[in-house]
């Protein structure tokens, strides 16, 4: 992609392993001038995506895997579609590889997918996002300061946290992996260019960097993008915020969108402590209503059925009193509950037919997602299959917009789960009310 990057003959292309991510990773593009168009899954017909790029050349174009939680199998299943089916798209420049600031997923995996499919010979993993307070150092990803830890979720990882995003990229991918520490990083650009070529040199597939700021972000970019234009990079929305603030101006401009004083409709499936810290914070807005879905009482038909009849109650009662409202599930389900995948399916086949009543009234015009999974549910319920990134509100707060081909009309917010100040969904809402 470096190599392309400035040319109005080639698209700039994010592949994103869920769709907050899609989204998040490719907001700051349109402030420059580029049309952004996130696909939420991959088109049936490629044809949509040529007839897009034939009006304007000076995209970015998201491709939505949903592979975070994917098995090695359906990974390598997507990755054969994308390189059968959309080998034209990446002839002309190299996909980013979008993944999760914290190192979920099988980040290695893919990549080692990606670079067999593409035949790419090495990649760059920056995962840090700065402006998030997520960083890492000596292969410690850290969040809000605290060490993110791995071992729980991975068995073949070192007890020793230092080096786990080195060991972990390994592990999954099979292939060789090195670190780039901060010291190393905090040399001139030809000690560090010195010392990656080294590196590929010894064979090395896979090279992680370390970063500790927007500095740091912005050199290890530069840096690749002179040198090494052939790599792969990825990484988190922090290092496609590099790339978009070295990219030339484009003349579009993306729809004007007033978000104030709309009506809005604040939804979560998310049971994060983050998630949880904010909708206590809305509890003492009198002009939201909140309502709570009893997980639990989703688990039988019966009880699923007059859950359903309570929230929806709650949901006109709101709407005749033109209050905005604020859905959420109370708690993780009990340990008497059946498995976590049954449970999951039954929590968003509950959030689409609320989705689908939301919708039908047309009041609220504004929807408000958080988490990845939310977003889904919530746009497959409404048959929204792309979107156009308009805006990052706040950190990490993306507003975004039906394409007119929708035929719905209504803003929409997201937000991955796990981040953010206490105060963060607060101050959102203050910008909407």
């Amino acid at each position: 992609m470096a190599n392309h990057i400035n040319k109005i003959s080639s698209p700039i292309v994010i592949l994103a392993d869920d769709l907050t991510g899609a989204l998040d990773s490719s907001c700051t593009f349109s402030s420059n001038g580029y049309k952004t168009i996130v696909y939420c899954e991959l088109p049936k017909n490629i044809e949509v995506i040529k007839k897009d790029l034939a009006s304007n050349m000076n995209q970015v174009v998201v491709l939505n895997t949903e592979t975070r939680n994917s098995t090695n199998k359906k990974i390598e299943s997507m990755y054969d579609l994308l390189f059968s089916e959309y080998k034209w798209l990446f002839e002309n420049s190299h996909p980013f590889k979008k993944v999760d600031s914290t190192g979920r997923g099988n980040i290695g995996f893919e990549i080692n997918a990606i670079l067999s499919k593409f035949h790419i010979p090495y990649a760059f993993v920056c995962l840090p996002y700065p402006e998030l307070k997520r960083i890492q150092t000596m292969g410690i990803i850290k969040s809000e300061g605290n060490p993110i830890d791995h071992t729980q979720n991975n068995s073949k990882l070192p007890k020793d946290v230092r080096y786990q995003t080195e060991k972990s990229l390994e592990i999954q991918s099979g292939l060789k992996t090195r670190l780039v520490t901060q010291k190393e990083i905090d040399t001139d650009e030809k000690s560090l260019y010195t010392r990656l070529k080294s590196m590929i040199e010894s064979n090395v597939k896979i090279i992680c960097f370390d970063s500790l700021s927007r500095k740091d972000l912005n050199q290890i970019y530069n840096t690749t993008k002179k040198y090494f234009p052939k790599c792969l990079l990825v990484g988190s929305a922090g290092l496609t915020k590099s790339i978009s603030e070295s990219i030339a101006v484009r003349p579009y401009k993306p729809p004007k969108v007033n978000i104030q004083q709309n009506p809005f409709a604040l939804i979560s499936l998310s049971y994060h402590q983050t998630t949880k810290t904010h909708f206590t914070k809305l509890s003492d807005l009198k002009k939201i209503s909140n309502i709570t879905i009893d997980t639990d009482a989703l688990q039988l038909d019966t009880s699923f059925n007059k859950e359903y009849k309570r929230v929806c109650s709650i949901i006109e009662d709101s709407i005749y009193s033109k209050t905005n409202i604020a859905i959420k599930q109370n708690k993780q389900p009990s340990l008497g509950t059946k498995n976590k995948s049954f449970t999951s399916k039954r929590l968003h086949k509950f959030l689409s037919i609320i989705s689908t009543k939301l919708m039908s009234y047309d009041f609220y015009k504004t929807f408000i997602l958080i988490g990845g999974d939310t977003a889904n549910v919530v746009l497959k319920t409404a048959s929204i299959r792309k979107i156009e990134a308009i805006e990052e509100i706040l950190p990490g707060i993306i507003l975004s917009l039906p394409l007119p081909e929708n035929n719905v009309r209504f803003n929409i917010i997201t937000k991955s789960g796990g981040f953010g100040s206490e105060d963060q969904i607060s101050e959102l809402i203050s910008k909407l009310l």
